[in-house]
């Protein structure tokens, strides 16, 4: 079977074909949309968790700085009862 189409019809299929390419590049361009939302909420998570080890860190540094205080108050404490003991 010979199928012979004419100018008009030969437009029409190429024209499908572009609104058909031009369809698959959108969905790809909206993946790629997602995929980047994606990537962004990833980040946002990690700057997240980056300022509660920051926070964490430095309640760590308030502890230890309390623990030594601590020590060095019993320590000079520890000192002074020598001192009265020895007199």
């Amino acid at each position: 079977m010979i199928c012979v189409l004419n100018a008009s019809g030969r437009i029409s299929i190429v024209s499908r074909r572009i609104g058909i390419v031009r369809r698959r590049i959108s969905i790809v361009r909206g993946r790629i949309g997602i995929a980047s939302l994606r990537i962004s909420i990833v980040r946002g998570r990690i700057g997240i968790a980056s300022l509660r080890i920051s926070i964490v860190r430095r309640r760590i540094g308030i502890a230890l700085q309390g623990i030594t205080k601590l020590i060095r108050y019993e320590f000079n404490e520890i000192l002074h009862l020598g001192d009265y003991v020895a007199q």
